[in-house]
């Protein structure tokens, strides 16, 4: 009897591990940004820049005397 009721568990387990992954591939093909989406390549280009040492640094109100 016990062996059984291990067994049936077992298999509940199963199917609800199946039915919990399925849900989670649906919530994420469903869900967007509100921005819209962002090609790969345009990513990876950000990303490399961000790591680069930026060409100047400015200071406070050296920005607004440059452009004027």
């Amino acid at each position: 009897m016990a062996q059984t009721t291990i067994q049936n568990l077992k298999k509940e387990l199963q199917t609800i591990k199946k039915d919990v992954a399925l849900l989670k591939i649906m919530l994420t093909q469903r869900i967007k940004y509100s921005e819209g989406e962002y090609h790969p390549e345009f990513i990876r280009k950000i990303s490399e820049t961000a790591k680069e040492q930026p060409l100047y640094v400015y200071k406070k109100g050296e920005f607004l005397k440059q452009i004027s």
